[in-house]
């Protein structure tokens, strides 16, 4: 059954937020439904029910709709199975009409996607009924401890409702402080406290006007990546009535410790590197810390790569944010070998307006605008529309004579409009770009911002041109399911190579990161829950991924959670394209997109993974020409580097291949990587090497077929690429694949400075 966009509108949700159906009632808005219909009356003149099914559709648009619209847009499945009947995107007059069309016998609203983390759990497969979820029973007693802003603690995110008491293996304690008692922790969040030592050093006292001397979250930033990686089930939530449903962290079943290090004052490193320190030997199984440093620094310089390798001396993955310093390269954060490194990509939702013309054609835009004024009406009634043909787009200044009081319609988008268009008084304003869904994915308050498509741009341009004083309608505040291309690289999400580490591709992968509706301060009357983006949102579903997989694969290693969510991601979106960015629209490589997007359910069963021990973090580091004083600090050892290492074959066991040549260099260019896959299946399988690489691109693999006979079995091989200089970079990929359906694949690529 293919995937069709489902609309859900704050008149759902008013309930939740009353304020929303001060206006619903005035306005016809399209929701989807489910028809349910008696197969046994349908007229001879059909021969199939679908055809029958369309006809009523088709005949109920006809008095309400633009004529050029195809039925396809709004009619989405005919089930013939599970009920009888149909689902359709109808307005509630629609839905009047065919309620009173023989053979009808009910009508549902749309449900599906009640029962996600802002969609993001729904988006990366996670369903309670079968897969990762259930397996890893939703992540009961593995413990996710987060370096970040405070939590809320009694946000309805954080209640304990059906949980199982504490593990017994649990040290960690819940802090006295200001408006914070240990009271508020229970059987979801089993520990919060709090590091200021460091920030009060470098910048002063904290201030009790815009801050608590406690856990307790005053940016909210903290309780929004906690409920993203483990919160509880919460139902009726949105924010201003966008991405409406239930709520829900990645392990809704894992515990939740919060260790509070960032300050409205800042952040110090000492204070990270504290909050670690006490989350390792409290018992946390992941840490997810949403922040970084300076990415110049040496790995023997940097708390983040210190904390993190002391955490997997001890079994302890570590989750962390790439930044968002995009779409710049060797922007990457975070990029120690030992941590798992996350960008930031879109899901497939988007928000829109509708937008009437004064000759009756309707066309949708997206659009995230909201007012903080919980009265106002997300609508602006027939109000003149601004267009200069000579200059559509919108590249001489605006002034009020012109646009005061008007929305004004622009062939371009860039935040300079939307400032110009506010300050000469422009009530709205209408943009367009080839990218309508991603720059609307991104909330504007108080001043209206939609962006359209060119087709769409195109025509409301032609019809402002045609008449003397052209006027618009528009109605915000939908929410749209099903929208492709999806995911695409966020813009703002940094990129590699790795400054310390170009031979380490990084980010590791990438997850949902854009417009994350998750636990909020309630800094506004009624708002619990927020839409942000960036990496921060990206890392803790990666975390709570992390978690499940804990759950279920407790034997595995830091290292092999990694290479299991690397090597079973993908590179192709839901148009079945690779996956765009954001920044220009052209095809992402390895360098932004790392091994891929996560994929939680196959995660579970990669086949082979790419294993590592603390030894052969400390060969790289010796790789790396550290002193053997510089690799204790790193280390906490004692070490004495081997000699005769090299970047290539004595490299990291890394669940990619990276080669980084000198262009001015002679060729040919050439690198060969020792590698050693782990059989984590029971039974015998064998696998055979699949290569894919363009032209420019040269991989041998020997040997090219693997054979195991037991579980944690495991099997060496070398890879051997060789380059041309043609291009700044070349990829390609290797997988292993047996006949059990396990595909274990790995970027090859090869970059040249």
């Amino acid at each position: 059954m293919d995937v069709s966009w489902s609309l859900v509108h704050p008149l759902l949700v008013c309930l939740t937020f009353s304020f929303f159906c001060q206006y619903a009632s005035s306005v016809d808005y399209a929701s989807n439904y489910v028809i349910f219909m008696d197969k046994s009356a349908i007229p001879s003149e059909f021969s199939t029910h679908q055809q029958w099914y369309k006809s009523m559709v088709s005949s109920v648009k006809a008095f309400t709709t633009n004529p050029s619209s195809h039925i396809d847009d709004f009619y989405h499945y005919t089930y013939n199975t599970v009920i009888n009947g149909f689902s359709a995107t109808l307005s509630q007059s629609e839905l009047d009409m065919l309620e009173e069309m023989p053979g009808h016998l009910a009508s549902l609203p749309d449900v599906v996607g009640h029962l996600h983390t802002t969609h993001s759990s729904e988006f990366l497969g996670l369903t309670p009924s079968a897969g990762l979820l259930p397996a890893s029973r939703f992540g009961q007693d593995v413990i996710v401890a987060l370096m970040d802003s405070g939590i809320w603690p009694e946000s309805e995110s954080f209640k304990d409702h059906g949980m199982e008491p504490v593990p017994a293996k649990w040290k960690g304690t819940c802090e006295n402080g200001t408006a914070f008692h240990p009271s508020l922790c229970n059987r979801k969040l089993i520990g919060a406290r709090s590091f200021k030592k460091g920030a009060v050093a470098l910048y002063g006292p904290i201030n009790s006007t815009d801050d608590y001397d406690s856990p307790r979250d005053f940016l909210g930033h903290g309780s929004h990546t906690s409920s993203i990686a483990g919160g509880n089930y919460v139902g009726n939530v949105s924010f201003f009535g966008y991405a409406p449903g239930t709520a829900r962290g990645v392990a809704p079943a894992a515990r939740v410790a919060m260790y509070k290090v960032g300050w409205t004052i800042g952040v110090a490193s000492s204070d990270v590197l504290a909050g670690m320190e006490s989350a390792i030997t409290d018992g946390a199984d992941v840490l997810s810390l949403s922040l970084g440093f300076d990415t110049t620094t040496a790995y023997f310089k940097d708390f983040m790569a210190l904390g993190a390798f002391a955490a997997i001396k001890k079994g302890v993955l570590v989750v962390c944010s790439a930044g968002n310093a995009g779409p710049s390269r060797q922007s990457i954060y975070n990029g120690a070998p030992w941590i798992l490194t996350v960008g930031a990509s879109t899901l497939d939702r988007a928000y829109e307006a509708t937008l009437k013309f004064g000759d009756g054609s309707i066309v949708s835009g997206s659009s995230f605008y909201y007012s903080n004024m919980i009265n106002d009406k997300l609508k602006i009634s027939n109000t003149l529309l601004s267009y200069d043909i000579q200059d559509s787009a919108c590249n001489k200044k605006l002034v009020p004579e012109k646009v005061n009081g008007t929305v004004v319609l622009c062939m371009n988008a860039s935040s300079d409009i939307i400032e110009a268009a506010e300050d000469a008084g422009a009530i709205a304003v209408l943009m367009v770009t080839n990218w309508p869904y991603y720059f609307g994915s991104y909330p504007y308050r108080d001043f209206p911002v939609v962006y359209l498509n060119a087709h769409d741009g195109a025509a409301l341009g032609k019809y402002s041109s045609s008449v003397a004083d052209p006027m618009v309608e528009v109605d915000f505040g939908m929410t749209v399911l099903g929208i492709n291309p999806a995911p695409v690289m966020a813009e703002f999400s940094s990129r590699g190579p790795s400054i310390h580490s170009p031979n380490i591709l990084k980010p590791d992968v990438i997850a949902p990161g854009v417009s994350v509706l998750a636990a909020w301060t309630p800094n506004l009357p009624g708002v619990n829950y927020r839409i942000i983006s960036g990496t921060s949102m990206s890392c803790p579903h990666v975390a709570g991924v992390s978690a499940l997989l804990k759950a279920v694969h407790n034997e595995w290693s830091p290292a092999a959670i990694r290479s299991a969510l690397m090597t079973t991601s993908y590179i192709l979106d839901n148009a079945n394209n690779t996956i765009t960015d954001g920044y220009d629209g052209k095809m992402t490589t390895p360098l932004e997109f790392g091994a891929g997007h996560i994929d939680p359910n196959k995660a579970m069963d990669p086949g082979l993974v790419y294993d590592i021990n603390v030894e052969d973090y400390i060969n790289y580091l010796c790789i790396l020409n550290y002193t053997s004083k510089q690799i204790q600090l790193i280390t906490g050892m004692s070490v004495s580097c081997s000699s005769g290492l090299n970047f290539g074959s004595d490299s990291l066991n890394y669940p990619s291949f990276t080669a980084v040549f000198n262009k001015n260099a002679t060729s040919p260019f050439s690198s060969t990587f020792k590698r050693t896959l782990t059989n984590v299946v029971d039974g015998t399988s064998y696998y055979k090497a699949v290569v894919e690489v363009p032209k420019g691109l040269k991989v041998e693999v020997n040997p090219s077929s693997l054979q195991f006979t037991e579980k944690f079995q495991k099997q060496n091989f070398t890879l051997t690429m060789e380059a041309e200089t043609s291009m700044d970079m070349v990829y390609g990929f290797l997988s292993w694949i047996d006949n059990m359906g396990h595909v274990v694949k790995s970027p090859v690529v090869a970059v040249f400075e």
